[in-house]
C-alpha cells in the first residue's frame, strides 16, 4: 500500500516568521498555528489581539474551501506553518493551501484500505489532522500507517506500519511530533485490542518504544478469551521535552457496559498517565472512572501549563472525563490540584445498566467530549465544551455473548431532555466555574482563547461564536449551517489575523439527524487600504 498520488501545483510553499519589510514600515507578523494545540502544552492559546472584544463583531469570511456533502465526520484540526494550512479528509488526504487566500499548493492522496476486518462496525473514516517538525508533515491513515511528507511539496519520504488492521486497530488521531520523535496513539474502539502509545524517530520512522495502557490477555483484570481491553488513546499525546514526559489519555475498559465480567479498576482504562519520554516507562497514573460501565473515556487530549502554588509556579496537567468533570493535576505526580463539579446533568443514583434499561445522563457521548479546551495565562481560566446527551442503556447478561462484545448492549439517544450543549470557564487553580453559557445543540469540536480577549466555540446548530473570555457574553456568532468535529484556530499571515474553523460533522449530529457536509471557512477583520487577498474568495 506504498503508492499514492500527490498533486503539486507550481508554487512557491512554506513561510518564513516575518515577510519582506515595507519601506519606513516594520516587518508584518506570520505566526502560524504550528501543532494540534498551538503551544507545545496544547493549550490552545494565542497571543494574537488583532481581532479583539471591541472588533470581533466586524469578523468577515476571507475565504472558505467546499470539502464535499455527506461527510458524517469531517473533524480535522487544521496546522499552519509559516504561510500554509495542513488540513486532511475524513479518508486521510492531505490539502497544503495557501493560508491567506486558501489557494491550493498540493494534495497527497494514500492507498488505504477502510476495510478493517477486526475493528467490526465502530469504524467511521474519520482523520483529525497531521503534525509538522522540521520541513515535514506526519500523517495517520485509517489501516495503520504513520507516513511522513515532504511539507514543501508533498512527496512521500518515508511510512511505517504502526499496528496491524486485520488485529482490529485503526489511527484516527493526529499525530504529536515535538524533539524528533512522533507520539502516535490508537483510537480503535475496536474488538479484544489493547490501547497504546508509541513514539517513532520523526526523521527515518523508526519505532523507539511502545507502551500498552492495559494489560495483555490472562493478566491482570483482562481475561484470557474474550473481547476485554480498550484503553484507547483518542487524541494526541501532549509531550513536554524539558521535564521528560509525555502525557496521554486513556479511554474506556471493554466490554464497556458490563463491570461485572471485569470487576475492579480496569487499569489502566480512563487515566491520565505519564510516560518518560525516552522509554515509554509508566512514571504515574490516575484514573478518573473505576469500574467504568458507560462508556465515560478520559479522552480530551491533556493539556500543560503552570500555575502558582504556594508561592511557585508550579507545572500542572489538565483531563477531561466524559463523566462530566475537568481534573487540574501536579504534572510532577498526577496529584489533584483542583476538580470541577459535574459541569453537564449527572443522573443520581448513578447506576449500572441492565438487560431492561436505564436512563442516565450523561450518555456515551459527553459530559466533555474529545473536544480540547484551551487554556488562558491571562484569566487563569480553562475553557471546556459539555454536551447533555442523555441516553438509555441496555446492557447484555454476563456470560459468552457479552465476552465476544465491545460493547456489552446498547445505548440510544434520549429526546427528552433534549441534547444540548455549554462552554464553560473554570478557574484552573480551584475549579470553580467563572461563567457558563448554554448552548442549543451539543458542542464538540474544542474551544481556542487569544490574548485578544476572545473565546471561540461552536455547536452543532451551525454557530460559531465568539465570547468574553472574561465575562462569557456572546460578542459575534456566524451561522455557518453544519455541525463541528473540529475546534477553531487563529493564525496570522503579513501582518492579519484569521479565524479557522472546519465544520461538517460530529459523532451526535448523525444521531440527531443534523446535516452534515464539510466546508473549511476562515474568517478575518474588513480589509482596508494596501491589505492582500480578497474577502468572500471561494476556493
Amino acid at each position: 500500500m506504498a503508492a499514492a498520488l500527490v498533486v503539486a501545483l507550481p508554487v512557491a510553499v512554506g513561510g518564513c516568521a516575518t515577510s519582506a519589510p515595507r519601506s519606513g514600515r516594520p516587518p508584518a507578523r506570520t505566526v502560524g498555528w504550528p501543532s494540534f494545540g498551538n503551544t507545545a502544552s496544547g493549550t490552545r492559546y494565542s497571543d494574537l489581539r488583532q481581532v479583539d472584544t471591541r472588533n470581533v463583531a466586524s469578523l468577515q469570511v476571507a475565504w472558505h474551501r467546499a470539502e464535499g456533502d455527506g461527510l458524517s465526520t469531517w473533524e480535522s484540526f487544521p496546522i499552519v506553518d509559516g504561510h500554509t494550512m495542513y488540513v486532511t479528509s475524513g479518508t486521510d488526504q492531505v490539502e497544503a493551501l495557501n493560508a491567506a487566500t486558501g489557494r491550493l499548493l498540493w494534495s497527497y492522496t494514500p492507498l488505504v484500505n477502510f476495510f478493517v476486518p477486526g475493528a467490526g462496525p465502530l469504524v467511521v473514516p474519520t482523520n483529525r489532522g497531521v503534525a509538522v517538525w522540521d520541513r515535514r508533515v506526519y500523517l495517520t491513515t485509517l489501516d495503520d500507517r504513520l507516513i511522513a511528507l515532504s511539507a514543501a511539496s508533498g512527496r512521500q519520504l518515508w511510512q511505517t506500519q504502526v499496528a496491524s488492521p486485520s488485529a482490529g486497530y485503526v489511527e484516527t488521531a493526529a499525530p504529536t511530533a515535538a524533539s524528533g520523535v512522533v507520539y502516535v496513539g490508537n483510537s480503535s474502539g475496536a474488538e479484544s485490542v489493547r490501547g497504546f502509545v508509541a513514539a517513532f524517530s520523526a526523521r527515518t520512522g523508526r519505532l523507539l518504544w511502545r507502551t500498552y495502557t492495559v494489560p495483555p490477555a490472562g493478566h491482570g483484570w483482562v481475561a484470557r478469551a474474550g473481547n476485554h481491553g480498550g484503553g484507547d488513546v483518542w487524541m494526541p499525546p501532549t509531550a513536554d521535552p524539558a521535564a521528560g514526559t509525555v502525557y496521554v489519555a486513556t479511554g474506556n475498559p471493554t466490554p464497556a457496559l458490563i463491570p461485572a465480567i471485569r470487576p475492579g479498576c480496569d487499569a489502566h482504562s480512563d487515566s491520565t498517565l505519564a510516560l518518560a519520554i525516552a522509554t515509554g516507562k509508566l512514571r504515574w497514573a490516575r484514573q478518573a472512572i473505576c469500574g467504568d460501565a458507560w462508556d465515560y473515556d478520559t479522552d480530551e487530549p491533556p493539556i500543560t501549563f503552570r500555575l502558582d502554588i504556594g508561592g511557585r509556579l508550579t507545572p500542572v496537567v489538565g483531563d477531561g472525563s466524559k463523566a462530566g468533570v475537568y481534573t487540574v493535576r501536579l504534572a510532577a505526580t498526577g496529584r489533584v490540584v483542583s476538580r470541577s463539579r459535574y459541569l453537564t446533568p449527572y443522573t443520581q443514583p448513578h447506576r449500572v445498566p441492565t438487560r431492561l434499561g436505564v436512563d442516565l445522563c450523561p450518555g456515551a457521548f459527553g459530559g466533555l467530549e474529545y473536544s480540547p479546551p484551551a487554556f488562558d495565562p491571562l484569566t487563569g481560566a480553562v475553557y471546556v465544551q459539555g454536551v447533555r446527551a442523555c441516553m438509555r442503556y441496555t446492557a447484555l447478561r454476563p456470560g459468552p455473548a457479552a465476552d465476544r462484545t465491545v460493547i456489552g448492549g446498547t445505548y440510544t439517544l434520549l429526546r427528552t431532555p433534549p441534547p444540548a450543549g455549554s462552554v464553560v470557564a473554570l478557574q484552573a487553580q480551584t475549579g470553580r466555574i467563572l461563567w457558563s453559557v448554554p448552548l442549543p445543540r451539543p458542542a464538540v469540536g474544542g474551544t481556542l482563547a487569544t490574548a485578544g480577549g476572545l473565546v471561540f466555540a461552536g455547536d452543532d446548530d451551525g454557530r460559531l461564536y465568539g465570547f468574553d473570555a472574561r465575562t462569557g457574553r456572546i460578542l459575534w456568532s456566524e451561522r455557518i449551517g453544519l455541525p463541528f468535529g473540529s475546534g477553531p484556530i487563529t493564525y496570522a499571515v503579513n501582518g492579519i489575523q484569521y479565524l479557522a474553523i472546519v465544520a461538517g460533522g460530529s459523532q451526535l449530529a448523525l444521531l440527531e439527524g443534523i446535516r452534515t457536509g464539510g466546508e473549511l471557512v476562515v474568517y478575518r477583520l474588513p480589509r482596508r487600504a494596501g491589505d492582500p487577498g480578497r474577502l468572500h474568495a471561494k476556493v
